[in-house]
């Protein structure tokens, strides 16, 4: 790296030079078909295309979570080589991938927290049927999609990248309790209590067992 006073103009490359914008797209299926072969063609151990088609839709083919998926059913769950990967193993891989906490969904949380915008915006993609409009020129949706949360769907509308983040960020905003309970239970209530004709009567540990 260089100052402007450091460059030698006599060269000519500018201080001022324009590159062109480039992008890291995403696997394609076929790519994560090709991907997974390779791995094939070296160790002997194959994927059900199930599981490599099920991988590539709830990752969207995003290379980290492709890989992360591929890293766990091949090296942390212990199955043996010579059996093929099935979707068994992928279910119990996907859940594994969903409660963890890794690099690439730590980084999706910080970008999503980081405007408190992004949670208004994100849940009316998510969970309102008239959708958001895809438009980059919206600095939100412009800094959601750089981050590679949104992309654009068929019918130009926003869209989640892929399935694993529309979880991930309906379990950032989800709140732990629904805020009601000291609405309708004194705080110094330790039992779980229902109405009667007589009042409000606490429910024991037995009764509760019982029911």
């Amino acid at each position: 790296m260089k100052s402007i006073a450091q460059l030698d103009y006599d060269r000519s490359v500018s201080p001022f030079n324009i590159h062109d914008d480039f992008a890291l797209p995403n696997f394609t299926f076929a790519q994560v078909q090709e991907l997974f072969g390779q791995y094939t063609a070296e160790v002997g151990q194959a994927f059900a295309p199930e599981v490599i088609e099920s991988i590539h839709k709830q990752t969207g083919g995003q290379p980290f979570l492709v890989n992360r998926f591929a890293q766990i059913l091949t090296e942390e769950m212990d199955i043996p080589k010579a059996a093929t990967l099935t979707m068994t193993h992928f279910l119990d891989a996907h859940i594994q991938l969903l409660d963890e906490w890794n690099t690439n969904l730590a980084h999706l949380t910080t970008n999503i927290r980081r405007n408190p915008r992004s949670e208004s915006l994100l849940m009316r993609i998510m969970l309102h049927d008239e959708g958001v409009h895809f438009n980059l020129r919206n600095e939100l949706i412009n800094e959601l999609t750089t981050y590679g949360i949104l992309v654009r769907g068929t019918d130009r509308m926003c869209k989640i990248a892929n399935p694993i983040y529309l979880h991930c960020i309906l379990q950032t905003f989800k709140p732990i309790v629904n805020g009601l309970e000291r609405d309708y239970f004194p705080e110094d209530t330790d039992e779980f209590q229902y109405l009667t004709d007589t009042g409000v009567r606490p429910r024991n540990r037995e009764q509760r067992q019982k029911r």
